[in-house]
């Protein structure tokens, strides 16, 4: 991958007649565990898939803590606000839209669920940010040893503040009706990487994904919509799973057991969904900087120096 402030190295072009060939390997085409090509829908779901399984250990405890911490704050808060019962009653909006009135406890219920959403949400931004350099060593077949914290000492603060602002700026526009936030997550969603990836700022790194998604952001919708669909289909799998294990408990006991339950697979699918949002800024990069030369001219050193 290029250093930080240098564009992609060129492509080597072909060896001159009578000159030895390059070094087994140069320019294969897929060095790691994805092609260095602009991939598909389904081959970036994938490509995230092999960088996440092998660095779970890394990335899903940090998913696991952010489910967690997410769903406690926000039975801590229906507690607080006196809404519990209110949140565990399933028919409690389905009355409030044929009544044509909000509930009483229709404050707390939505400050709990902005509260967890904006943990959730952070929590995810933060992954990104560390799955970037595990998604960078994946693409070229290097060691994923000690990576993200080499890539992040020191600035562990700036990929705080990057997801705390980005978790506000994403649901402040799904308060203004939806469609800000939707295309404010599509224009910022590479920012986690490029603050891994290039060493940017706060500010620098929300115009550089801007930039990089730029008129592509139609695709990365599609991506994001068959990921969601993916992550609808394992709670919803979760829960035909778990129904009839807590048929006997009480609503509150119940909702706890479920939200341990999501903490736990969240740990698998938090990480594949960052992986995934990795994996796309690299796509980004290949599309709009012809990355891949780059890519594969630094697996082949690592090759060369391993042999």
């Amino acid at each position: 991958m290029s250093t930080p402030g240098t564009g992609p190295t060129p492509p080597s072009g072909p060896h001159p007649p009578g000159a030895f060939p390059p070094p087994p390997g140069w320019g294969r085409p897929q060095p790691g565990l994805f092609p260095l090509r602009p991939l598909g829908a389904g081959e970036i779901l994938g490509a995230a898939w092999q960088v996440a399984r092998r660095n779970l250990v890394v990335l899903g405890p940090v998913a696991l803590l952010t489910s967690l911490l997410a769903s406690a704050v926000q039975l801590g808060v229906l507690a607080l606000t006196g809404s519990t019962d209110a949140y565990l009653d399933p028919t409690i909006w389905t009355d409030a839209a044929s009544t044509g009135r909000l509930p009483d406890q229709a404050g707390g219920l939505l400050l709990a669920l902005g509260v967890s959403s904006l943990i959730a949400f952070g929590g995810q931004v933060l992954l990104a940010g560390m799955a970037a350099p595990l998604v960078a060593q994946g693409a070229i077949g290097a060691p994923y040893a000690g990576e993200v914290g080499r890539r992040w000492t020191g600035r562990w603060g700036a990929l705080l503040l990057l997801a705390l602002a980005t978790a506000m700026l994403y649901l402040a526009g799904l308060a203004l009706f939806i469609v800000p936030g939707i295309l404010a997550y599509l224009a910022f969603l590479a920012a986690p990487a490029v603050m891994a990836m290039e060493r940017a700022d706060l500010g620098t790194a929300f115009k550089r994904s801007a930039t990089l998604t730029a008129g592509h952001r139609g695709r990365i919708l599609g991506v994001v919509v068959l990921m969601a669909l993916v992550l609808v289909g394992v709670s919803l799998a979760l829960g035909v799973l778990i129904g009839p294990l807590v048929g006997g408990l009480g609503d509150l006991a119940t909702q706890v057991v479920i939200d341990i339950a999501s903490a736990i697979v969240g740990a698998v699918t938090g990480a594949w969904g960052a992986c995934v949002l990795a994996v796309l800024y690299v796509d980004l990069r290949i599309r709009k900087e012809q990355l891949a030369p780059a890519l594969q001219a630094e697996a082949s050193r690592l090759r060369f120096t391993k042999g």
